[in-house]
């Protein structure tokens, strides 16, 4: 299970997540990290969400351990949320949602990607996600924004993917 564990009033420059060694600085560019929420997935399925926040776009970050997943690849993490997005529009929280995956040449190494548009609140949005498996845990970047040029977007979540990547894996 993960967690983060900061005396009261103590705020951290960055968020360290102690299960997988992952520091999440708080600023990158424009962008500043917001809440650290715990979250789960499914049952037995715990993370944490921390969000940033930039003038024109949100993305949370969300790490967790694994379950009983121990063949599950960055594809099947990817399929999975893309599953979830489908049923919130089901469930009328999106709609005209139209799903878009990256080519293999565009993904960063051992991430999977994909974009979905979507009509959310009378408004047009469009989300990035981006999923990855590595030795111990599950990352999803979840980037949304009304901007799909949004360039200060993708130097950030491409530095939020290198900072998972270099990180030290723990198992």
């Amino acid at each position: 299970m993960l967690w983060l564990s900061f005396p009261v009033g103590y705020e951290p420059t960055f968020t360290r997540s102690q299960h997988t060694g992952i520091k999440f600085p708080e600023k990158i560019g424009n962008y500043e990290r917001g809440k650290i929420t715990p979250y789960e997935a499914e049952p037995k399925k715990s993370g944490v969400a921390i969000e940033y926040h930039a003038p024109d776009a949100e993305v949370t970050v969300y790490v967790r351990a694994f379950g009983n997943e121990e063949h599950k690849t960055s594809a099947d993490f990817l399929k999975e949320a893309l599953a979830g997005v489908k049923a919130l529009e089901a469930e009328g929280k999106y709609s005209n949602v139209k799903i878009y995956e990256f080519s293999a040449e565009k993904e960063r190494s051992g991430w999977k990607s994909a974009a979905f548009t979507s009509s959310s609140t009378n408004r047009f949005i469009i989300s990035f996600i981006y999923c990855k498996v590595a030795a111990s845990h599950l990352v999803k970047i979840r980037a949304t924004t009304g901007n799909p040029k949004n360039e200060l977007l993708q130097s950030f979540t491409k530095s939020i993917q290198e900072i998972v990547d270099n990180s030290p894996q723990k198992h």
